[in-house]
């Protein structure tokens, strides 16, 4: 095949997909769709950062470790660099166990009893 077969083609292909796109329907937008939905928090972002600190401060070994654990990180991969690709992986991984233990004691009794049998199922 030539070029131009190719890009007749892709013109074929295009114009084809940009007609079903031309419908007329009037658009709502994402706006309307994040409208309807119903949060549980109003999520302003003053009392988000206030509360980020109070978790911080209430976890401050944990959020110590986190620190910890990203500069090693930063600095090993700058020393030895193949480690760029595994260090963000062992860190994510570290990360998930340390959210977890601090972000469990936040949630509810309904809510940590779901995630407990969720945890069993994954399990078994």
């Amino acid at each position: 095949m030539d070029v131009d077969s190719y890009i007749n083609l892709l013109f074929f292909f295009f114009f084809q997909a940009e007609d079903g796109i031309r419908d007329f329907c009037l658009s709502r937008g994402l706006g309307d769709v994040y409208k309807r939905q119903i949060s549980r928090f109003e999520q302003v972002t003053k009392i988000t950062l206030k509360n980020t600190i109070l978790i911080l401060i209430a976890n401050l070994p944990w959020t110590l470790l986190v620190i910890v654990i990203l500069v090693v990180s930063l600095i090993l991969a700058w020393i030895i660099i193949p480690l760029i690709f595994i260090l963000p992986v062992g860190a994510a991984l570290t990360y998930e166990f340390i959210f977890e233990r601090i972000f469990r004691k936040l949630m509810n009794e309904e809510d940590r009893l779901r995630e407990e049998e969720k945890d069993k199922e994954y399990r078994d």
